[in-house]
């Protein structure tokens, strides 16, 4: 009698533990799967940023050669001179206010 209630709750206990088991199993399946979407999403994020910044860096040097080109244009026509009888501001503020002064009352006095 002893015996057989025995067999029976170690049955019971080890299918128990079988279905816990299966359980354990198939938790741990999808916590590796979300581990691998996660992973997978990280990649994309990591390539998509990497992608960003190559764009950004290829930007930052389009402006930098205009920037540089326009230096060396501003310092061409500054070696060569002023165009239009324009006066140096920095050299010369009094000339060139009169300069401006006369620019703008030009079309007025035309007008007349």
């Amino acid at each position: 009698m002893w015996i057989v209630t025995f067999s029976a709750l170690a049955a019971i206990l080890s299918a128990g533990c079988l279905m816990g088991c299966v359980v354990l199993v198939q938790t741990a399946g999808r916590e590796r799967e979300s581990l691998h979407v996660r992973v997978r999403s990280c990649e994309s994020r990591t390539e998509s940023l990497v992608h960003s910044l190559n764009d950004i860096q290829n930007t930052m040097e389009v402006l930098a050669n205009r920037v540089k080109m326009q230096r060396v244009r501003n310092s061409a026509l500054h070696a060569l001179g002023s165009t239009g009888g324009e006066p140096d501001v920095r050299t010369d503020p009094e000339a060139w206010r009169a300069w401006k002064n006369a620019q703008l009352r030009a079309p007025r006095s035309g007008d007349n």
